[in-house]
């Protein structure tokens, strides 16, 4: 890798670990915590199917999109 390689690579690095303080002090720990396992379990479920869907199943067409629980930030 070239030194301005490096320099993006570290920088980029910078970045994502200000976005996880971040996450984790307007989540929670335990809340990002559940998110990590729900991904790794929805990552799994993708793997080890292998199928593509053509629709999603109505659970996830009626589920509501707004959460009245969390915080929205705006900026």
């Amino acid at each position: 890798m070239t030194a301005a390689g490096r320099e993006k690579q570290a920088q980029a690095q910078r970045v994502w670990q200000k976005a996880q303080v971040t996450i984790v002090a307007q989540l929670g720990a335990e809340r990002v915590a559940a998110l990590h396992q729900l991904l790794e379990g929805c990552i799994d479920c993708l793997d080890e199917s292998g199928e593509e869907a053509t629709e999603p199943p109505q659970q996830y067409l009626d589920a509501p999109v707004l959460r009245t629980d969390c915080v929205y930030l705006t900026s």
